[in-house]
């Protein structure tokens, strides 16, 4: 990646990155023909992780020489923490929506109104996942009923879906098919993928959940995606998801992209020489995909204007 690359894709300035390999011998690029930067695209992640640190009052001296593991341990540990500060109040508020004695329309204006405060990009950010953890666990306390849960789905789903449409639209910039494979039922994790993409641009066809794979690759055809996005959720089993993997990627088009997210891909065994296939991906965050996503854009664009002056 080059510097312009980086820079963009991480938040940190040019004179920052410079100052950091002289000072911490970190990132360490590579020099092109003409002397040029050239960074590993692991360095760009650490570098992402370590941007998304600083944010939150960390100092780089403390963060530089820390693995990738490390750093995305610290920051999984950092960013609950906020949320459990930034969100506990609106959680007990969401709880109470659910209640029997509230109204059914309750719930809608709670999120609603939320959304309205804090805008749509920051609540799948922030409120998004911590009260999808919330209704989980109420629900396996038995505080909620599995009908409340259900209700909280859909009308969340619905209340999103108002919201984003109500946005500017962007130009489009590609298109990326979402889905779960056959067997995995959870849909929110792709609902939060669709917004924070199609916050930067992505033209997102989400065929929902149980998408057999042929079904997939011949759909990547007929609309022509860069991105096939899978979600699978920590009850999703490793061995399923890699049989699944294996087979889209032998049916989809070789410049065809396979993105994972949600916690059942996080124990995918990359090493495996089936799925260790160019252009598969796992992600750890939403904004972490959205990132990819504009880098990706920004990839072909330029690849596009050189072929144009090369003709």
């Amino acid at each position: 990646m080059t510097i312009a690359e980086v820079e963009q894709a991480t938040g940190l300035s040019r004179e920052v990155l410079r100052k950091w390999e002289l000072r911490y011998q970190f990132p360490l690029p590579m020099r092109g023909a003409r002397g040029q930067r050239q960074y590993a695209r692991d360095d760009a992640h650490k570098l992402q992780l370590i941007a998304q640190l600083l944010a939150q009052g960390l100092r780089p001296s403390n963060l530089v020489r820390l693995s990738l593991a490390e750093l995305q341990q610290r920051h999984a540990s950092s960013t609950a923490h906020v949320l459990r500060t930034n969100v506990s109040s609106q959680v007990l508020g969401l709880i109470a929506c659910l209640k029997v004695a509230q109204s059914a329309s309750a719930l809608q204006e709670f999120l609603l109104n939320l959304i309205d405060e804090v805008g749509v990009s920051r609540f799948i950010e922030e409120h998004f996942p911590a009260f999808n953890v919330a209704i989980g666990e109420a629900w396996v306390a038995g505080v909620i009923s599995i009908a409340s849960e259900h209700h909280y789905t859909e009308t969340l789903r619905s209340v999103v879906i108002v919201r984003l449409a109500a946005l500017p639209k962007l130009p489009p910039q590609g298109r990326i098919i979402l889905c779960t494979p056959p067997g995995e039922l959870h849909a929110l994790g792709l609902l939060g993928l669709q917004v924070k993409l199609s916050l930067v641009g992505a033209e997102c066809i989400n065929l929902g959940t149980q998408m057999p794979a042929a079904d997939v690759a011949l759909a990547a055809l007929d609309w022509r995606v860069t991105v096939v996005a899978i979600y699978a959720s920590c009850a999703f089993g490793r061995e399923p998801l890699q049989v699944y993997v294996c087979k889209l990627r032998q049916l989809l088009p070789t410049p065809c992209d396979i993105w994972l997210g949600g916690r059942g891909a996080e124990n995918l065994q990359l090493e495996n020489d089936d799925i260790a296939a160019s252009g598969l991906r796992v992600f750890n965050s939403l904004e972490q995909a959205a990132q990819a996503w504009a880098l990706l854009m920004t990839e072909q664009t330029e690849t596009k204007l050189v072929a144009q002056r090369a003709y």
